[in-house]
């Protein structure tokens, strides 16, 4: 609104339009246009783009001034004082309802004209800062991946953004003046157990509450996502906490990396299955609990057959296939409780729990029925075979890892001579 202020004058009296105007500009304003009717008001607001407008509520057609009004703002969120002779309750009630910026009883004085004028034009310069305020916040907040909701000093949503609507599966008209809890469902990830009173700390102790573990937030439909919570008080001016600020963080794509990084460090890229590091990791472990718990288990320590031949004579991309085909057999045939992983090249170890090493060996015979059937399909031009040890250990057993493997390594190591003198 720079230079002189440009106002729009409504008034079915050409007499009193013209004494307004020149009160106006004896005032140091610009008036813009003058309409008699409410279209006319309405058509000028268009072409002259006033920066306010004094209106009279009584007006030629059919539109009186608060009829006018209501349209004006509508369209063009101007700012409308009334400048009537009308100061009866039931006109005044009616015109409330438009939200005019004044209201000024004819005749005036000069000076109540410029007051109010300049008070109006100062609160719609503010509300439009205001509203351009807001919607800059509505816009971050409503384009951030991170819920938001606040809520009042008991706990009921006043607020929350799109992501927060995506994630919990709560519309806001749905969310609102109810209990956050109602909205966000959080269980913990590792326990399963409902989480409360996140809010209520947040209130009773003034400080931010932050929950870093992952824990599930189950939405609306029953569906569980990992999230992360930061709870802050929410203060108003003058620095009195009037509710809280509860923010999340969708962790699915994290944790999936995570799952991601977690299996790439412990599984073979090759075959999927552990790898080597990991595969002793378990069977230590498996020892110190037979120790301890007085079970057994055994170990099958397997060798692929003619690898290296096969690999020369028809490429490494053979010899992988190779590997992935025992892998496939073997996994397909033992137990979820039972596990496979490669201790390189073309050894891999089976970890049987809680089975003796008369029950593994069964296993293991079915297992090489399923790879000569395999071989009898004639799939690849070569036959694929492997040597197997076994190895048992009990809770009084006196071996260590490296003596138990060791066993069964030597039991696979004459099996293989004696497969390959057959041939």
């Amino acid at each position: 609104m720079g230079g002189k202020s440009k106002i729009l004058i409504v008034e079915d009296e050409v007499i009193v339009a013209k004494d307004i105007q020149m009160s106006l500009e004896n005032l140091g304003y610009e008036v813009c246009g003058h309409a008699v009717s409410g279209q006319d008001a309405i058509s000028l607001c268009e072409t002259k783009n006033p920066d306010i407008i004094l209106m009279d509520i009584v007006l030629n057609g059919p539109l009186d001034g608060i009829e006018t009004s209501e349209i004006i703002r509508s369209l063009f969120s101007l700012p409308v004082i009334y400048l009537t002779a009308y100061s009866d309750e039931a006109t005044i009630q009616k015109a409330k309802i438009t939200e005019p910026f004044g209201y000024i009883i004819k005749p005036f004085e000069e000076r109540d004209l410029k007051t109010t004028i300049e008070m109006a034009l100062y609160k719609y310069k503010t509300d439009l800062l205001l509203n351009n305020k807001e919607k800059w916040l509505s816009t971050v907040f409503n384009n951030i991946s991170e819920g938001i909701i606040t809520t009042d000093m008991e706990g009921n949503i006043e607020f929350m953004n799109k992501s927060a609507e995506y994630i919990t599966g709560y519309k806001i008209d749905d969310a609102c003046k109810n209990h956050y809890s109602k909205v966000l469902k959080v269980t913990s990830e590792e326990t399963g157990e409902e989480i409360f009173d996140f809010v209520s700390k947040c209130i009773k102790e003034g400080v931010e509450v932050i929950i870093n573990d992952y824990v599930n937030l189950i939405n609306r439909e029953g569906f569980e996502t990992p999230v992360n919570i930061t709870v802050n008080v929410l203060k108003d001016s003058s620095e009195r906490t009037i509710g809280t600020v509860i923010s999340f963080v969708n962790m699915s794509a994290i944790k999936n990396y995570e799952n991601e990084l977690t299996k790439y460090a412990t599984t073979d890229s090759l075959t999927g299955v552990l790898n080597r590091k990991t595969g002793l990791f378990y069977l230590e472990k498996q020892i110190q609990l037979c120790k301890r718990y007085g079970n057994f288990f055994s170990i099958a320590y397997i060798d692929v057959n003619y690898l290296k031949e096969i690999n020369e004579k028809f490429g490494e991309n053979s010899g992988d296939e190779v590997l992935k085909i025992i892998c496939s057999i073997i996994k397909n045939d033992i137990r979820e409780s039972d596990t496979v992983c490669r201790l390189g090249g073309d050894e891999f170890l089976i970890l049987f729990s809680m089975t003796s090493i008369e029950e593994a060996r069964i296993v293991w015979e079915r297992i090489e029925k399923k790879i000569d059937i395999y071989n009898s399909s004639k799939a690849k031009p070569f036959d694929i075979s492997a040597a197997c040890g076994l190895a048992q250990f009990e809770a009084n057993d006196d071996k260590n890892l490296e003596e138990l493997i060791n066993i069964a390594d030597e039991e696979m190591y004459r099996n293989k001579i004696s497969f390959k003198n057959k041939k």
